[in-house]
């Protein structure tokens, strides 16, 4: 009788973080800013334009579909999605750590940082 050998579990391990990957790295995300901890350094509007803006306060607001500041404390937009590598590095490089990104199928929280550093791996192993 041939002896059962079962799979490699890392192999499988790879294989199944890999798929999660291109799954979260497919995901639809949303942003938003903290105007509470804007320091105004506007790294994120030289990153993406498209998505963030200044306000006559100084202070970064994202902008939605049609190009207007979302003004309302809180307010989230849709990344499109050939600007998420932008605003993942957006939200990394902020000094004040005010730009918020969530999965916008996941929780409501905002992804801590070893989140988005994954999901930035993810999408740029897709693009490659």
């Amino acid at each position: 009788m041939p002896r059962w050998n079962p799979p490699d579990t890392a192999e499988r391990n790879r294989d199944l973080s890999l798929r999660y990957r291109r799954t979260v790295a497919d995901s639809e995300l949303q942003v938003w800013v903290d105007q509470d901890l804007c320091t105004g350094d506007g790294l994120c509007v030289q990153y993406a334009p498209e998505v963030f803006e200044f306000d006559v306060d100084g202070l970064a607001y994202v902008k939605g579909e049609d190009g207007e500041l979302q003004l309302a404390k809180g307010a989230q937009v849709e990344v499109p999605p050939r600007l998420r590598l932008e605003i993942l590095d957006a939200a990394k490089e902020c000094p004040g750590e005010c730009i918020h990104v969530r999965r916008a199928d996941g929780p409501p929280e905002p992804m801590d940082e070893d989140e988005r550093d994954a999901l930035r791996a993810g999408i740029a192993a897709g693009a490659a």
